[in-house]
């Protein structure tokens, strides 16, 4: 199932004066872990090794791509100045600043979720044309595998780092483990669909299934060799919100379908047995959930009609109310975790906003972003602890964090 690797042409946009710095900073930059989207293949959003976020100024980066198609999937920082971009237009770059370090062309579609690097920042990314890709830092491909033969577009969920290897899911309901060079390990099919992005612990990913008429999600624990360990549902209940593994238990977001009236629930399960741990209401739809070291926090909204109400509320893992906060316009990220504290955004009409909170739930900050393109407001985060926010019919990444200490060139 796997084709054979061939290099694809590749573009070099690199100032001379920016080159020796980068080259420098990448050369410094390179760490042994891996780096993916939501924190990591748990999708705790949380970044334990950034202090605290410091919200002060914003900058658009301009990388010169040819392709000004706009940012088609989560922005990938591999240290503090280089960040992979993928397009609508079926480029992948690396840029540094207001450069390209390299760009490239998918063979067709386009790269529409998270990616992720490893340890050697060779890079793996799945496209719309339903292959997983594979580059290094320098832009050479390594392999394509074909993971699916479906027609049209396939809709992935983000690249997760998984058991030595890698998770590639698809909206369609292909769960597929390959291997760092390529090779297709085991493949399941849930027919129903994938409810929602898989996340994954070390050893065990947790994968949210649709049910095929609607009506019964089912939650099933599988291990790198592809056997299940345990699966888990509430009759008449589908998922709202993607799973995160925290602590000792997976976090997921339940809602009644139609017929039933119990409230949505924030629902935490044993990872290992797959047991209820805990089972609490919330006052509205569940849509995202995170988690630090010692709490899981979750966002609430209910569609319609209206003006919502979003309600953010924070966990201990034994499942005790920390804190609650309620505003009056949706807030489209999860709660994404420092050290110290936590950011979060919303919308309000056409102004963006970015609210920092401390561990007891006080607002400390509330950065406005009234010019900015408009952007995907799930922000990928920087190692210096800097929001990197995608636009998403523009070739533009806003960067907010320290003033005047923004790019270290």
């Amino acid at each position: 199932m796997r084709k054979t690797p061939e290099n694809m042409s590749k573009k070099i946009i690199f100032t001379a004066g920016v080159c020796a710095i980068a080259l420098l900073c990448i050369s410094c930059g390179r760490t042994t872990s891996e780096v993916s989207v939501a924190g990591g293949p748990n999708h705790t959003e949380f970044y334990r090794e950034i202090d605290a976020f410091t919200l002060q100024a914003a900058v658009n980066e301009r990388p010169p791509l040819d392709d000004t198609s706009g940012i088609s999937a989560p922005l990938l920082p591999l240290d503090a100045v280089y960040i992979v971009a993928a397009t609508w237009g079926g480029t992948l770059a690396v840029t540094a600043g207001n450069n390209v370090k390299w760009a490239t062309k998918l063979d067709a579609g386009f790269i529409s979720a998270g990616m992720f690097a490893d340890a050697e920042r060779n890079i793996y990314c799945a496209a719309t044309d339903g292959a997983v890709y594979s580059f290094d830092i320098d832009g050479n491909r390594r392999w394509k595998t074909q993971v699916t033969a479906a027609k049209g577009i396939t809709a992935f969920f983000a690249v997760l780092p998984f058991g030595g290897g890698m998770l590639c899911s698809t909206y369609g309901g292909e769960a597929t483990f390959i291997s760092k060079t390529g090779d297709i390990l085991w493949q399941r099919v849930f027919t129903g669909g994938i409810a929602g992005a898989p996340c994954a612990g070390t050893e065990i990913c947790y994968i949210p299934a649709a049910d095929f008429s609607g009506r019964t999600d089912t939650l099933f624990a599988i291990d790198k060799n592809g056997r299940n360990l345990w699966t888990s549902f509430s009759a008449n209940a589908t998922f709202s919100a993607a799973p995160v593994f925290a602590g000792t238990g997976v976090w997921i977001g339940e809602k009644s379908t139609a017929g039933s009236m119990k409230a949505p629930r924030l629902i935490a399960l044993d990872s290992i047995t797959g047991k209820t741990l805990h089972s609490i209401p919330l006052e509205a739809t569940l849509r995202r959930i995170s988690a630090s070291d010692k709490s899981v926090a979750s966002v609430s909204w209910n569609s319609g009609t209206g003006e919502p109400i979003t309600a953010v509320r924070t966990f201990n893992f034994d499942g005790k109310e920390l804190w609650k906060l309620y505003y009056r316009f949706p807030i489209i990220s999860p709660i994404i975790f420092s050290k110290k504290n936590a950011v979060l955004t919303g919308v309000q009409g056409t102004a963006y906003g970015i609210y920092a909170v401390n561990d007891s739930g006080v607002v400390q900050n509330v950065f406005s972003m009234e010019d900015a393109p408009d952007l995907n407001l799930n922000p990928a985060i920087a190692p210096d602890g800097s929001l990197l926010f995608a636009a998403k019919k523009q070739t533009i990444i806003t960067r907010v964090g320290l003033k005047k200490s923004l790019m270290p060139f």
